[in-house]
Order: structure tokens, then C-alpha cells, then sequence
């Protein structure tokens, strides 16, 4: 899933404050011009197994639709160059 250090992609799994942080990195990257929906927030136990499978069959869904991190394809791009 992980594709280098710019992939955008992050599962957190904390109570607040990380809900605060990850609307603060949503909004940055809505700055930067990338999908704020490449992170989300998720709370769950340990005995949450099959939430935990489904949330993340799902999340990885999200990203393969968005496609590769802007930040991958601006590297490539200047490596190609």
C-alpha cells in the first residue's frame, strides 16, 4: 500500500486530539491541490478484526480510485526530465 515517502495515504487509529490533527492534514492537502481523501481516522479495539479487514478493503478501494499520490507522480515526472 505504501508506495514511497509522499504517498499521502494514512490509517490513524486514535482518539483525539489525532482527530484535530487529521483535519488539519485534510486541509493541507487540499492546499496543496491533493484529495484530502487520501487520510482518514478510524477508532477500533483490538477484537475489531473484521471491522478493521473491511475498513481497510474499503480505504484501499478509495485510493486505488484516486489513483497514484501526486507527490509519486510529480517525482516521476521530474526524474523523467
Amino acid at each position: 500500500m505504501w508506495q514511497g515517502v509522499w504517498q499521502a495515504t494514512v490509517i490513524l487509529k486514535r482518539e483525539s486530539p489525532g482527530r484535530s490533527r487529521v483535519n488539519r492534514i485534510k486541509k493541507m492537502l487540499s492546499e496543496l491541490g491533493w484529495e484530502p481523501e487520501r487520510v482518514a481516522m478510524y477508532n477500533m479495539s483490538a477484537g475489531m478484526g473484521e471491522a478493521f479487514a473491511r475498513v481497510a478493503k474499503e480505504f484501499t478501494e478509495i485510493i486505488r480510485e484516486l489513483g497514484p499520490s501526486p507527490g509519486n507522480a510529480a517525482a516521476a515526472d521530474k526524474a523523467a526530465s
